[in-house]
């Protein structure tokens, strides 16, 4: 633990804020790699730190409809409830979709600079909860690099998925990350959840697999419909040109 200006820092937490920084910083050099201004960069950077409190309140608020705290005080509620990426990611994006169309900026533009930074922020949160032994795998017996595991180390397994995936989206894929990102992300959570063993409750009762893999499956589906809707608009504002060029 580390105390800082009275406040108690767990190694857990400590990665996380470096995850948010880590994304923070990846968002800052990819704007001014692109050509924004640094008072526009500055602004853009500011809209994502809230945009990632506002993911962090949805990451809470994400757990309070599991099976396990459903009809519990409110703040114990909050408590216990710990925190969720897919709730924090949609309440982040969310949030973040809003303020740039305040500010007037091109969407998809922003969206694409800013997804790198996703996947390598999420590595460094995963490695916080491997040190709080959170988020575990399955009980096994193994040795790796001289370090014996008693459990799948999951954690560690997606916090180096979430760095591959990182450097993907930063040096080799351009175009399209923000689906790239989605589709690859909810595969491989919807994997990883067969190894790991922490119970978080049901979200949706009745139906087989635990709540990251049901919501992996509704996240794909509406990652699809989000880019066949846009792919409808893109097609329709270019027959709007066309014909618009044809009457000139």
């Amino acid at each position: 633990m580390i105390s800082f200006f009275n406040t108690i820092l767990s190694p857990y937490l400590i990665m996380v804020y470096l995850g948010m920084a880590a994304a923070l910083l990846t968002l800052y050099l990819n704007l001014a790699g692109a050509g924004y201004e640094k008072r526009l960069r500055l602004k853009l950077v500011a809209a994502l730190i809230i945009s990632v409190l506002a993911g962090w309140c949805f990451a809470n608020l994400g757990n309070w409809f599991t099976g396990r705290l459903i009809g519990l005080p409110l703040q114990t509620m909050i408590r216990n409830a710990g925190f969720s990426w897919y709730p924090g990611l949609l309440g982040g994006v969310l949030a973040y979709f809003l303020i740039i169309l305040l500010m007037k900026q091109n969407i998809r533009e922003v969206m694409n600079i800013t997804a790198p930074g996703l996947p390598l922020g999420h590595a460094l949160g995963r490695i916080g909860c491997a040190i709080a032994g959170c988020c575990y795998g399955a009980e096994t017996d193994f040795l790796l690099f001289g370090i014996h595991f008693s459990r799948i180390p999951t954690q560690l397994a997606e916090a180096a998925f979430g760095i591959v995936l990182f450097l993907l989206l930063q040096f080799v894929i351009k175009k399209r990350r923000p689906s790239v990102y989605a589709y690859s992300y909810a595969v491989f959570r919807f994997i990883i959840e067969f190894f790991r063993a922490d119970n978080r409750g049901t979200f949706i009762p009745g139906i087989p697999g635990s709540p990251a893999q049901q919501i992996a499956v509704i996240f794909v589906i509406v990652t699809t419909i989000v880019i066949l809707a846009l792919h409808v608009w893109d097609k329709h504002k270019a027959d709007i040109l066309r014909r618009s060029d044809y009457e000139k």
